[in-house]
């Protein structure tokens, strides 16, 4: 029912314009509307007629003419008043001849009543002498049939009486800008509210045409099902691009969706700006939530510069479901709006990182909450440091190997290890987890095991736990071993040092990274508190070796024949 009415009303605006737009062969009823349902008692009608007629002859059933049956013409047109009756009124209009050449049934009844087939609401405009004189609107040629076609240039519907205010504000819709307001109004009278043309989204289709292709989609904006064009825009004017009817494009989101997801302390970039649409279409999309392209792709349409990273070896497993998985699309507590569920205030990153890790990797989420000794990038909630967040070349979703991972920041120790000719096992394999844990532990120094951290210590093997992970754990029990290869004969040199008074533990004579000398002897012993240092001077010989040292005299050892002392 609804589009047989549309069609009704289209097809009488279109037969009205005809008529308008050329001349007539008889006199003809062009306004208001065949079949039109009015609720104003009284209504002026309008008629055309060829050229040459000088007079017609109108005829009023149930209602009557206010200006008599003899109606004059002037310029081409003529125009009278009928006082309707309550109900159907039928107006016809008559050639010399005495034959009905046009006919219009109109209905009178009062607003919000029932209106019966084949008749639909018509509303006249203004008052009821606006088209008492065509003139005062139309331009007529000076010669030749008339036309009503052309308005006069200085015709306006703005002006101070009527409709003031209008083409004040920075955008203006296109019709407005050129003063067309009848582009959408019929300035007589519509079956539409305000007096437009068309019902809905009909008129704006009616210019754009190309656009009605943006309105389809598996998902659609509200507004666009409800045919709600005027939801968002102002039809005339507005101080916002798109004639947008509010403040700014984000306050007219806000008014359907919310402000929530501008409340935020880190906000995604086109949030911050206010601009919903770079992300979001607001018409319709072949995408949820209205985007422009499936979340995996969306992001790289503004974030190029990561494109290149997902295609590295090692991607972390939420990229591959989409960025949604960690950040918030709108904005966050957290850096870089990231995703957080856990209430870990100062933990920086750490928290939404343990927010799934927790659950993939319990035993490490504790190590990084309650660890003694926290590696530092740890204990300032910077994962990043280490870990690209996306993907990588080197397992772990590390920057870079480990070995110069730990030597971006421990700088000294990385020129060591690179000028040094003697590197300690892990060292040389390029695994600095083999000694320490790289998010924190309860052992000094993120060791794996247990070490001492005095200089001088009582020897117990426990508490080298670290250095026998791998070596023999026997090499300093016995004052008499063959368990090591530092002894004088049977001799067993490394007892000799750590089992005594102030026994030294291991760092006082080896490098734990890298050194200049063999068996990783260190060059100098740190001595007392003022920063002092013995030089130690090491040699090895085939069966044995030598060290001069400032801690004693000059003495040298043989793993076969035993040197005197």
């Amino acid at each position: 029912m609804r589009y047989l009415t549309r069609l009704l009303v289209v097809t009488a605006l279109l037969g009205v314009y005809a008529a308008v737009a050329g001349a007539v062969d008889v006199p003809e009823l062009v306004f208001p509307a065949d079949n039109s349902y009015l609720t104003e008692k009284k209504v002026r009608v309008v008629g055309l007629v060829p050229e040459g007629t000088e007079q017609v002859v109108v005829q009023v059933e149930g209602g009557k003419s206010l200006d008599g049956e003899q109606i004059a013409v002037q310029k081409g047109g003529f125009t009278f008043r009928v006082k309707l009756s309550r109900g159907e009124n039928i107006l016809r209009v008559l050639d010399s001849s005495g034959q009905v050449t046009s006919e219009r049934h109109l209905f009178y009844g009062k607003a919000g009543g029932d209106i019966p087939e084949p008749y639909h609401l018509y509303t006249l405009h203004g008052d009821q002498d606006l088209t008492a004189n065509c003139e005062d609107c139309h331009m007529f040629r000076r010669r030749g049939a008339p036309t009503y076609t052309r308005l006069k240039p200085e015709t306006s519907c703005s002006v101070q009486d009527c409709h003031d205010g209008f083409a004040q504000e920075k955008y203006l819709h296109g019709p407005i800008g050129v003063g067309s307001c009848t582009g959408c109004h019929n300035p007589h009278g519509s079956t539409e509210p305000k007096f437009v043309a068309r019902a809905g989204q009909e008129l704006c289709f009616s210019c754009h045409s190309n656009e009605g292709e943006m309105f389809t989609g598996e998902t659609i904006h509200q507004p666009i099902l409800d045919e709600d064009c005027l939801g968002c825009h102002d039809p005339h004017q507005s101080a916002v691009k798109f004639q947008l009817k509010s403040t700014s494009q984000e306050a007219l989101c806000s008014e359907c969706h919310g402000d929530d997801r501008s409340q935020h302390k880190y906000l995604h970039g086109p949030v911050g700006t206010g601009n919903c649409v770079a992300c979001h279409n607001p018409h319709a999309s072949n995408y949820a939530s209205l985007l422009h392209a499936d979340e995996k792709d969306l992001c790289f349409l503004c974030h190029k510069d990561r494109e290149e990273e997902f295609s590295r070896t090692y991607v972390h497993e939420p990229i591959k479901e989409g960025c949604g998985i960690c950040h918030e699309p709108h904005g966050s507590e957290t850096r870089h709006q990231l995703k957080n569920t856990l209430d870990m205030k100062g933990l920086g990153q750490t928290a939404p990182c343990l927010s799934c890790h927790m659950e993939l990797n319990p035993e490490l989420s504790q190590v990084i909450l309650t660890a003694k000794v926290p590696h530092k990038p740890v204990r300032e909630g910077n994962c990043t440091a280490c870990h690209t967040p996306h993907a990588s070349n080197y397992a772990y979703q590390l920057k870079a190997p480990v070995r110069e991972l730990c030597y971006a920041c421990h700088l000294d120790m990385g020129d060591l290890v690179v000028e040094s000719p003697f590197k300690h096992g892990p060292v040389e394999s390029n695994d600095c987890t083999a000694c320490h844990m790289v998010h924190g532990e309860s052992h000094l120094k993120l060791l794996t095991n247990d070490f001492p951290e005095a200089f001088y210590t009582a020897y117990e093997t426990e508490k080298y736990a670290i250095c026998f992970d791998c070596h023999n754990d026997r090499v300093a029990l016995d004052k008499w071993s063959k368990e090591t290869q530092f002894r004088n004969g049977n001799r067993n040199l490394h007892f000799l040092h750590v089992n005594r008074e102030k026994g030294r533990n291991c760092k006082a004579c080896h490098e734990v990274h890298a050194g200049y000398q063999e068996r990783h002897i260190r060059e100098d012993i740190p001595f007392g508190n003022k920063g002092w240092s013995y030089p130690i001077n090491y040699t090895v010989t085939e069966n044995g070796g030598g060290c001069t040292v400032g801690c004693h005299r000059p003495l040298s050892y043989d793993r076969e024949k035993a040197v005197k002392y």
